[in-house]
């Protein structure tokens, strides 16, 4: 930094200059004579200001040394001093400092400078000044926060509103009197522009005004005020996440300086009403605010005001989010209130129902607003995720974490939690996760309060003294109601144990695991997990409160469901469940064994002594289920070599060995993992082939780097005298020997790896192996890199642990340390597989890093220059094979990334600078080899590095000219290269966060993007570029002007090159300059841009088209549709425009110049359009206007045939066509000309099919008074006439348009109406089939058009005749045929495109249908489509379910979630079809997993199903490719589908099954069901017959799906025999004669087969979800219960937690 000498810019005249002391500046300044004190204190506060106006990293304590000054000056002795300092220029430069600098410096000295100004203005002794001063620094406030002024200033200018508000330096009068100035002047302004308009349009335009102001006024209503307004504005500022906190602080300062005003002139309540009404119409204006209003603005405010906040509360509650649920659209009334209670809840103003009875009563009343719960509940299925997010927190938050839940609150919870845990946004799922820990943290306090009360009143009722009758019975009642409330909340924690398991099985989606992990994950911390023996307690999160009970968490089922996740394919499932199973004592990983014994000739039962006696030696294998797991897993890994199967073994082994009891077998396993690897290496050292195929390697690796993580050196490798061994050198040896591996398999893959294309490199002695491609040696290659690097890395990083010997030696033996450095550094110089680079870089950086470290050997850092030196030679030496470089980029940042002092960043980049602009010597020899590019590269990637970037700020200018000067240099890698460079530091000042569309809107003219006082090379370099006018040196040039604007010192030099540039021959290069010109002059009226550049002469034709583009672009940016003055502007340049159109015509005579002026015409008629359009007293004007007349008379057509002298047809030029058939519509338009538009249609397609393509697609939205019946079927017709053109794209367009036509305009409600009516009978002139071309395209439209005419098939008839809706749509046959059509492309094999144009056209189908007849009127048509509508609610893709929720949400009548509406739409389908047939049909099909597609086609066909065995042998086919092909569809959960229509089923009446017809006894659906059933019931028994366990064969989603569809089926069909067929046999077996007593048998035979299913699963360790799942059926037969009680203890979901049946008060053994 450089030395700042205080008083360098005083005047050399004078004879001693100012001390360098700041302490004795003011002596010094006294001592001065007094003429000059006044100058001499200015000069120096200048000075001062001067250096405090300059970068952090220059200024240093420069601002504190400003404030020291000030401070003096104000207690000086000398009047002169005091008053040159209180003047008014001190204090406004000192407020623009601030102003300037605050966001620039984020120093905390700068909220100094601001209370500095106070406390200035509040000393100031001269009254008129201190006004003035205060005037100045409001209204320019104002001017920042009223968006007159750069963004980047708003955040001070609020934080200073906010300081000088708080101190009392202003008040909120100041603010409305600079508020009232601001807005007074835009108007006047706003006014003068309008004036200078046509005065014929005027009146258009003063009817624009008119109305607007007429509902502003509706709106605003009679309290309007200008309070109103300034709030209206200062909201606008909410919506942004850096300025809100200030607004917020801001806004409640000014609430509270009303406030006081209010108070002081007794009228609180009106204040408190007009906060809550400016927070509504804020939020009503900008409701994406909300959040930030949650967290800046309630909270203070709240505090702030609590009567007032009560009132706000109580009026939101009164309006009631239930309502709002049931509209279609999100209100924001419901995300207010849900934000407000949520706020106000944590605050203490909302509290819940009651549910401490049994508490003393407080003696303050809380007067809070009490929380309407159920009302809450019903917002958990609201199908917006912030609604969801928010009920839950109100729902679950409290003041107080020792609050019991209401019995009304966990029902809700219990109902609603799987739909909070499964959606697909991971902020959602977040949000969630946090909202579950306040949960269970309430939860762990309520039950430990109410553990102390039982305890508590049981020692007051059976303590020595005795109460009194009366007493001890209210006693007895409070007990009683507390242990009831405990208990609800026990059974309320037991299900969301179960529910958080279930929510693991294997067909559950990735969002449905994760989630439940990470909740698991908080549950067992917070403290009730149930400690092993050896376990170490774990601490209890949040709170103090602990748990009155503890949970055995880790039973058979919740192993088995975690271990098999383990091998998961989603990285951080598998972490998770690994996390989660560290948890768990060695016991729970013990092998249980289960004796079976015969009885009663082939029947089995369960040894239930046996299994009593589980603390036998001989019944567990300690650890078994673990290895026996890896065993499984290894073999696994070894068939498919995939990666996610190797890193599953690596962290079971990582279990493995922390299950370990003793430092000996610890080593063990680390040992053994070692000659396991070994032994790979020699092979794969033998020959890749064999290796790919038998010895896959990435596993061990792993393997080893979990472990290896994990080992507690300090303890398992302490020197012991009594052992036999050194530990200490058993270490060493270690990791040499896993070096060593590293080094081998280094050697064997490396010529892969190295090879310029990988991709497709072969060795020659794999070429015949016919089993091994290079795809499969290239992964296996890639990953012994990777997984091996990792292990290196893992090594190096111990560096910072240090063996507990007397000497504390590091870990990592120097030599060992030095041979995985230089290996890793000879890698990454050497690599050319993009995808080792990012691991490897990381492990050289991790080497890099531990030569600083203080453990390692001080000569260590000297490793660094060596690398250094090395990596230079490489620059010098390697050949420029790729334009990246390779690895020597890596090799550089991680030699940077140690941040040693030698090598220094700065000797880097000076050595690096040097090599860059080196000369370039060619010649034939060395073409390759330019150490430039390297050099280049490596500066690059340090610019670019998130560690080294944020240093190399001193150095971006010099990299600047650097990068300018390499890409004006001859050769094209060099030049290349520069470039990459200059755009890595445009990057560096710019941020990569910006979006595209940011991009290309430009600089606003106001804001700072880029301070160019900071790098002046960047404006040399622009410079530059710019003079050089090649193509690629002034695209990032531009580039940069475009975002940033011009540097304010050469701004008119830059505009002059940047419109010298309008003339290049490239037209990219012409358009980005003249979006650049565009961005210039964003201070300029735009209507005297556009007659400036129209006013331009032109050099050439490239010029004039240059020129237009201007023209264009300043049109598109600043042309509002709502500025009612834009409309007179325009139409006052249309002279200026069409005279050069017609000179430029006869002068340039080039379709290019005629289509710019066609594209600008577009732009100005669609404007003056939708004017005419949207304002009937516009549309006169406009269309008797002269000039506008004109301008839409030039043919262009005759005038293209003018400049190509009839040589080119104009259909070879698209933009021109299409501009001709646009303007065609929009004249007709303005005219209101519906008549015309039949001939114009035709004009068009005559043109080009481009041209009829936009003519059709701009119709449905140019084109006014779409209202009128008359006009809408009018234009009807014409989309229905382009209908029958042959041309594919026109029939396309046709049909789209006419879609968005009628979606917009046709009312469906009135439907039979005569108007509308006319409108279905144009429409329906169309023939539904009326292609048969193949094009997805056409298919789509085709799918979406014919929904509408089968909607107005059904809705023509219903209006013109008598008959019921069911006869009538069995007459459109049409409807089945598109129906079938559309659940056939809702497929999930089908693509997204044509699967969500089915979705849609059933949604929107069934929401027309609705609204047209109120409801869905039943009908067996219906079937195939309903429940093609419901598969879609289990689409893969969210669109497509929340597209099929919106049409369930209407016909449920409330906004309902996805997957919340899969069980609701269910259960609506059986309340109106329980009768059906057809729908018993599909209802059976969905329940046993067959296909409806032939019910689809025919729905009478008779039912037949799919066998479990065919269904079983599909799913247990393996897959062992190394790339696994996912299912189609990863969010479906087939077994959730398979309860959802059992739970169908068994609420189907009997007599739907001719129960009650003797005639006809066993329905025929019966009559397949039960075989079906029986057969499933042998699938069962085969499939438990052989062993599964952890990783098993039922691990597979697949066969897992099939067996649980079996179980819950047959569970299903058996509960219903013994419900409804067997009584009724029973009662009467006359009359169901052998077909009953054949039932009978069946269900004899069903029971046999399900107990040697439960016997055989328990001895073969079946996946006990499975088991839990069959056994969960409780029968209604005493015997049946009976035959099944020895099996009971399987079902282990209850024997977890020890909660159901508890005795208060707790023992106190149970917890601590």
């Amino acid at each position: 930094m450089s030395s700042q000498v205080v008083g360098d810019c005083i005047d050399l005249s004078l004879k001693m200059k100012p001390p360098s002391d700041d302490r004795v500046v003011l002596q010094w300044l006294e001592s001065q004579p007094s003429d000059t004190q006044p100058s001499l204190t200015q000069e120096l506060f200048d000075d001062y200001l001067a250096k405090a106006a300059q970068p952090r990293h220059v200024s240093g304590n420069a601002c504190i040394k400003l404030c020291y000054y000030i401070e003096q000056c104000m207690r000086s002795k000398s009047p002169l001093i005091r008053d040159t300092i209180f003047a008014e220029k001190p204090s406004l430069e000192l407020f623009n400092f601030y102003i300037e600098w605050n966001e620039k410096s984020q120093a905390r000295s700068m909220r100094q400078v601001i209370e500095l100004i106070s406390t200035m203005l509040a000393k100031n002794p001269t009254k008129e000044t201190t006004l003035a001063i205060k005037k100045a620094i409001v209204e320019k406030d104002m001017l920042i926060v009223t968006h007159h002024a750069a963004q980047p200033l708003v955040k001070p200018a609020f934080k200073s509103l906010e300081s000088f508000m708080g101190k009392g330096t202003i008040n909120a009068k100041d603010l409305m009197d600079a508020y009232q100035k601001t807005t007074t002047l835009e108007k006047i302004y706003e006014t003068v522009l309008f004036n200078e308009g046509q005065p014929g349009l005027n009146a258009v335009s003063g009817a624009s005004t008119e109305i607007s102001g007429e509902s502003s006024h509706i709106a605003l209503g009679p309290e309007q005020s200008s309070w109103d307004s300034f709030f209206s504005d200062m909201f606008d500022w909410m919506t942004y996440a850096d300025i809100s906190p200030a607004a917020g602080k801001f806004l409640v300062t000014v609430f509270r300086d009303l406030r006081t005003t209010s108070h002081n002139q007794g009228v609180s309540s009106s204040n408190t009403a007009s906060w809550q009404r400016w927070i509504r119409r804020g939020l009503g204006r900008n409701p994406e605010a909300l959040e930030n209003v949650k967290n800046y603005l309630f909270p203070p405010l709240f505090k702030l005001d609590r009567v007032g906040s009560l009132s706000f509360l109580e009026d939101l509650s009164r309006r009631s989010a239930a309502g709002d649920a049931q509209s279609q659209e999100i209100d924001t009334q419901s995300l207010l209130q849900l934000s407000a209670m949520e706020t106000g809840k944590k605050a203490g103003l909302v509290e819940e129902p009651d549910t401490i009875e049994f508490s003393k009563v407080s003696k303050k009343p809380s007067g809070a607003v009490l929380l309407q719960e159920d009302s809450i509940g019903l917002l958990l299925t609201h199908d917006s995720e912030t609604v969801r997010s928010l009920a839950f927190s109100v729902l679950v938050s409290s003041s107080s974490t020792i609050r019991p839940f209401s019995n009304t609150a966990l029902d809700i919870l219990r109902a609603n939690m799987y739909i909070l845990y499964c959606d697909t946004d991971a902020k959602f799922r977040n949000e969630i996760l946090s909202s579950t820990k306040h949960m269970v943290e309430r939860l762990r306090g309520a039950t430990s309060l109410l553990a102390k009360e039982i305890e508590s009143l049981s020692f007051q009722l059976n303590g020595t003294q005795e109460l009194q009758p009366p007493q001890h019975a209210e006693g007895q009642q409070r007990i009683a109601a507390i242990q009831a409330m405990s208990q609800s909340h026990n059974d309320f924690i037991t299900w969301y144990v179960e529910f958080l398991m279930m929510e693991l099985v294997p067909t559950a989606s990735y969002q449905r695991h994760i989630t439940s992990l990470k909740a698991i994950s908080l549950f067992l911390k917070s403290g009730i997990l149930k400690p092993g023996i050896d376990s170490q307690p774990v601490k209890a999160s949040g709170n103090n409160t602990i748990w009155p009970y503890t949970v055995d968490f880790f039973t058979k089922e919740s192993m088995r469901l975690l271990m098999d996740l383990v091998l998961d394919p989603f990285e951080d499932v598998r972490s998770g469940a690994t996390s989660i199973l560290k948890l768990a004592s060695p016991k729970s990983f013990d092998l249980k064994q289960v004796v079976i014994t015969e009885i009663e000739g082939n029947k089995t039962q369960l040894d239930v002594n046996a299994l009593d006696n589980n603390t036998c030696e001989g019944d567990n294998t300690p650890l078994g289920l673990l290895v026996d797991f890896i065993a499984r897993a290894e073999d696994l890994s070894k068939q498919t070599g995939r990666a996610d199967h190797a890193d599953g073994v690596a962290r079971s082994y990582e279990l493995l060995y922390g299950l370990q009891s003793s430092p000996a077998s610890r080593l063990a396993v680390i040992t053994q993992l070692v000659e396991d690897l070994e032994r790979k290496v020699e092979v794969a050292e033998h020959g890749l082939g064999q290796a790919v195929s038998e010895a896959p390697i990435h596993g061990n690796f792993a393997a080893l780097t979990f472990v290896w993580d994990t080992v507690n050196h300090n303890q398992d490798f302490e020197d012991n005298p009594t052992l036999e061994f050194n530990r200490r050198k058993q270490l060493e040896a270690l990791q040499e020997r896993m070096s060593f591996c590293c080094f081998r398999i280094w050697r064997a893959v490396k010529d892969i790896l190295c090879n310029d294309s990988p991709e497709g490199y072969l060795p020659e002695d794999l070429d015949e192996v016919d089993e091994v491609d290079t795809k499969d040696v290239l992964s296996y290659s890639f990953r012994a890199i990777h997984e091996s690097s990792n292990l290196m890395r893992t090594l190096v990083n111990k560096i910072k642990l240090k063996l507990p010997t007397p000497e504390r030696p590091p870990i990592l033996p120097t030599t060992t340390f030095v041979k995985i450095a230089d290996l890793s550094f000879e890698q990454l110089s050497t690599l050319r597989h993009r995808g080792a680079f990012s691991t490897v870089t990381s492990t050289f950086a991790a080497c890099c890093q531990a030569c600083v470290h203080p453990n390692m050997d001080p000569t260590s850092v000297a490793f660094l220059a060596q690398w250094l030196k090395t990596s230079l030679e490489c620059i010098n030496t390697q050949e420029s094979t790729t334009r990246r470089s390779a690895g020597i980029p890596a090799l550089i940042t991680g030699i940077l990334s140690a941040k040693a002092t030698n090598p220094s960043l700065e000797d880097v980049v000076r050595g690096l600078v040097a090599i860059a602009n080196s000369p370039v010597g060619l010649s034939s020899k060395d073409e390759t080899q330019y150490p430039q590019v390297h050099a280049l590269n490596a500066l690059k990637e340090i610019v670019k590095s998130a560690g080294v970037g944020p240093h190399v700020e001193q150095y971006i200018a010099e990299l600047f000219t650097l990068g300018g000067q390499s890409f004006q240099s001859e050769v094209f890698s060099i030049k290349n290269c520069g470039l990459l460079l200059i755009r890595s530091l445009f990057d560096n000042i710019f941020g990569t966060n910006t979006g595209k569309a940011v991009v290309e809107m430009g600089w606003d003219g106001k804001s700072t993007q880029i301070d160019y006082q900071r790098y002046p090379a960047l404006v040399d370099l622009i410079m530059n570029l710019l003079k050089m006018g090649t193509d690629d040196a002034l695209f990032p040039a531009m580039d940069v002007l475009r975002r940033a604007g011009p540097p304010p010192s050469h701004r008119d030099e830059i505009e002059s090159l940047v419109t010298r540039q309008l003339e290049n021959n490239h037209w990219q290069v012409r358009r980005i300059a003249a979006d650049c010109l565009c961005s210039f002059k964003m201070d300029q009226r735009w209507s005297s841009l556009v007659v400036d550049f129209l006013g331009l002469k032109a050099q050439n034709v490239n010029h004039r088209h240059g020129q237009l583009m201007v023209v264009k672009a300043v049109l598109k940016q600043r042309l509002s549709t709502s500025n009612s003055a834009d409309v007179a502007t325009l139409l006052q340049i249309l002279p200026s425009f069409r005279k050069r159109w017609i000179e430029d015509l006869s002068r340039f005579k080039t379709p290019e110049v005629l289509s710019k002026h066609a594209e600008i015409r577009y732009l100005i008629t669609r404007r003056l359009c939708h004017s005419a359009t949207q304002l009937l007293e516009a549309r006169q004007p406009l269309s008797l206007n002269e000039e506008l007349s004109s301008l839409q008379g030039l043919n262009l057509q005759s005038q293209f045939q003018y400049t190509t002298d009839n040589a080119i047809n104009i259909s070879s030029y698209p933009a021109l066509c299409q501009s001709i058939s646009q303007n065609d519509l929009l004249s007709l338009a303005i005219q209101n000309n519906v008549d015309g538009l039949h001939d114009a249609l035709s004009r068009s397609m005559s043109l080009s099919t481009e041209a009829a393509v936009a003519f059709l697609e701009a119709l449905s939205t140019d084109f006014g008074n779409k209202g009128n019946a008359l006009v809408l079927r009018r234009l009807c017709s014409v989309y229905v006439a382009a209908m029958e053109s042959a041309t594919v794209q026109v029939q396309i367009a046709a049909m789209q348009g006419l879609c968005i036509l009628l979606e917009a305009n046709f009312q469906v409600s009135h439907y039979a109406n005569t108007s509308h009516l006319d409108v279905i009978d144009e429409v329906l002139r169309l023939d539904d089939n009326h292609s048969t071309a193949a094009s997805p395209a056409l298919t789509i439209a085709r799918l979406k058009m014919n929904g509408w005419i089968s909607l107005f098939r059904i809705l023509q008839r219903l209006a013109r005749s008598s008959r019921s809706f069911g006869e009538v749509i069995t007459g459109v046959a049409s409807f089945q045929s598109w129906s079938f059509e559309c659940i056939l492309n809702g497929h999930e094999n089908v693509d997204f495109d044509t699967r969500f144009a089915a979705a849609e056209a059933l949604s929107k189908f069934y929401s027309r249908l609705f609204q047209a007849l109120n409801n869905i009127p039943k009908s067996d048509y219906l079937i195939p489509s309903l429940f093609g509508l419901h598969s879609s609610l289990n689409d893969d893709d969210s669109d497509i379910r929340i597209l099929a929720s919106r049409a369930v949400s209407i016909i449920l009548k409330k906004q309902i979630v996805p997957q919340a509406a899969t069980l609701a739409f269910a259960g609506h389908l059986l309340n109106q079809y329980w009768d059906s047939a057809i729908f018993i049909k599909y209802v059976i099909c969905k329940m046993t997993g067959t296909t409806t597609e032939y019910l689809d086609r025919r729905s009478k066909n008779p039912l037949k199903l799919k066998s479990v065995q065919d269904q079983y042998n599909t799913a247990s086919v393996g897959d062992n490719n190394l790339f696994v092909q996912e299912k189609q569809n990863l969010w479906l959960d087939e077994v959730e589908e398979v309860k959802v229509w059992a739970g169908v089923f068994i609420k189907l009446r009997a007599t739907n099954f001719g129960i009650d017809r003797t005639d006809k006894i066993l329905h025929p659906v019966l009559s397949e069901l039960i075989p079906w059933v029986k057969k499933s019931v042998v699938v069962l028994k085969k499939s438990s017959s052989s062993p599964d366990n952890a990783l098993g064969w039922t691990t597979k989603p697949e066969v897992f799906s099939v067996l649980m569809r079996a179980i819950i089926a047959v569970n299903t069909v058996v509960d219903y025999l013994e419900q409804h067929f067997l009584p009724a046999i029973e009662r009467n077996p006359q009359a169901w004669g052998s077909k009953g007593t054949d039932l009978q048998k069946d269900y004899q035979e069903i029971i046999e087969g399900l107990e040697k299913f439960v016997a055989q699963s328990s001895s073969n360790q079946l996946h006990p979800v499975l088991v839990q799942a069959f056994l969960s059926r409780v029968s209604r037969r005493e015997e049946v219960r009976l035959r099944f009680k020895p099996y009971f203890h399987l079902d282990q979901r209850m024997e977890m937690l020890k909660v159901n049946n508890l005795t208060f008060p707790l023992r106190s053994s149970s917890r601590s």
